[in-house]
């Protein structure tokens, strides 16, 4: 499926239409809180928002540890790497890479190797654009989210931050143009050139080896 399709059968599903009913029973919040409603009492159940773009790096560590109880002063905060989200290249070379996979291939092994693995490697890389929804979503988008933080506000809820930070801001929304052959090319070589400098005794970290392999590739091509 194409990024539009998925968005679409999303958008339509809060709507009650027929959409991407699996999706939502992962990923809506409310519906995940009610559960958990079943078994304790609302003031039992913590909900720790994320920080906006551009907060202290800390925010959320510090949001984590009120919800806990527990000072949050005295632990390292430095980590090797950044749970990043995936560019607009790289997510389409996932989607064609899906294509060429064993239509039996197991959850966990997919997780394990492809999810995970895919996942790391094309943040190493930071070549791409990052995926916005587009600007003609916008209005169901923010419906769905005030509504949101409506219920969320009245439930009873622990809630630790501001319930404003899941509003999706300007910078989500943007049109992009289609994806051209290079760029989808450019995406795959950065993520070769990753794994190629993992393990090996290059002294090249691996955006620096993602861009001058594809340059030389570029190169290549003007050759011709």
């Amino acid at each position: 499926r194409t990024y539009e399709v998925f968005l679409r059968g999303a958008l339509e599903a809060t709507t009650g239409t027929k959409g991407s009913v699996r999706f939502w029973r992962l990923q809506d919040t409310l519906g995940t809180l009610q559960r958990w409603s079943q078994i304790l009492p609302p003031h039992h159940i913590h909900v720790v928002t994320l920080p906006q773009p551009g907060s202290a790096p800390d925010t959320l560590w510090t949001r984590f540890c009120h919800a806990l109880g527990i000072a949050s002063d005295g632990y390292d905060l430095e980590v090797g790497r950044f749970n990043s989200s995936m560019s607009i290249q790289d997510a389409e070379v996932l989607r064609l890479l899906n294509q060429q996979l064993p239509q039996d291939l197991p959850w966990p092994t997919y997780e394990r190797i492809i999810k995970r693995r895919f996942n790391l490697r094309s943040t190493m890389s930071d070549l791409g654009d990052p995926i916005l929804v587009p600007d003609r979503h916008r209005p169901a988008v923010m419906a769905y989210a005030e509504q949101t933080c409506s219920a969320l506000a009245t439930a009873g809820y622990d809630i630790v931050g501001d319930l404003e930070d899941l509003l999706p801001t300007d910078s989500s929304f943007g049109d992009f143009t289609p994806l051209t052959p290079d760029k989808v090319t450019e995406a795959t070589v950065a993520m070769l050139a990753t794994v190629l400098v993992e393990g090996s005794e290059s002294s090249l970290e691996p955006r620096e080896a993602a861009r001058a392999l594809w340059g030389q590739v570029r190169r290549g091509r003007g050759a011709r």
